[in-house]
This record gives C-alpha cells, sequence and structure tokens, in this order.
C-alpha cells in the first residue's frame, strides 16, 4: 500500500505563490528595495485607490516577517504628529505605491528589535538608522 505525501500540496502552494510574486513585481512600476532591520525607509501607501491619494511616513523597520513568502512584510516605527506610532506593512500588498531607503542602517541587527517602539523617540531620532556592532562597514547604495 503508498503511503500518502503529505508535502506535494506544499509544493503546489509554494510554486502558485512564487509565480503570483513574480507577476506581482513585474506588474508594479517600482523595485522594492533590498531593506533590513534598522533601515529608515519612506513608505507611500495609497490613502484611497479611487481618488489615488497617498499618505506618505518616514521612519525606523524594527522589525521583519516571512521573508520567502507571499505575506512578507515589514514593521516600521514613525513620529506622525508627535506621536510615536507603528505600522507593519505588507510588501505585496496592492495599497503600497512605493517604498525607498531613505538611510541604511547597519548588517548586524537581529530580525526584531521589539524595544524600539517602547523607546519614547523624538521626530529626530525615529528618522535615524540604526548602526550597532564592532568593525562597522556602511552598505552601500548598488544598483541590483
Amino acid at each position: 500500500m503508498p503511503r500518502p505525501t503529505m508535502h506535494r500540496g506544499k509544493t503546489l502552494i509554494s510554486e502558485i505563490e512564487k509565480e503570483y510574486k513574480e507577476k506581482i513585481r513585474t506588474s508594479r512600476p517600482f523595485k522594492v528595495p533590498n531593506y533590513r532591520t534598522g533601515d529608515v525607509v519612506d513608505v507611500t501607501m495609497f490613502r484611497s485607490l479611487s481618488e489615488g491619494k497617498f499618505n506618505k511616513h518616514r521612519g525606523v523597520i524594527f522589525a521583519t516577517k516571512n521573508p520567502n513568502s507571499l505575506d512578507k512584510s515589514f514593521k516600521i516605527h514613525f513620529n506622525e504628529a508627535d506621536q510615536n506610532l507603528s505600522m507593519m506593512v505588507k510588501e505585496f500588498s496592492p495599497m503600497v505605491a512605493k517604498i525607498e531607503i531613505y538611510k541604511y542602517g547597519s548588517n548586524q541587527l537581529r530580525k526584531k528589535l521589539n524595544h524600539i517602539p517602547e523607546m519614547d523617540l523624538s521626530k529626530t531620532r525615529v528618522t535615524e538608522p540604526i548602526i550597532k556592532g564592532r568593525d562597522y562597514k556602511p552598505r552601500e547604495k548598488r544598483a541590483d
């Protein structure tokens, strides 16, 4: 009696997700940069798709989630009207209009820096990248 194979369904789903991700990447008018935890990014999101209105947020990335999935996302901490706010941004969401790196952080950070939202950061501190580690080498802006 042959054994049932459970992995076939997962393989099929991952292939469909991969094709869908590639379709979204090619249809977008912008290229998503290689962001990492500690980078300061500018995220432009649609407020209304029908009216074409935008919201732009500049803040530091303090967590990343599901790097190889269609559910890939990151958490950004920013200051709006003298209030510290955090927001999760899904990379493949149709509400994302543009993602740009404003300043690069160091490359030596963990995947999640959950202490960042708990700190009462000023508006200027939220726009400074997180640089940590000995023998720090700055990341260069590369044409990928």
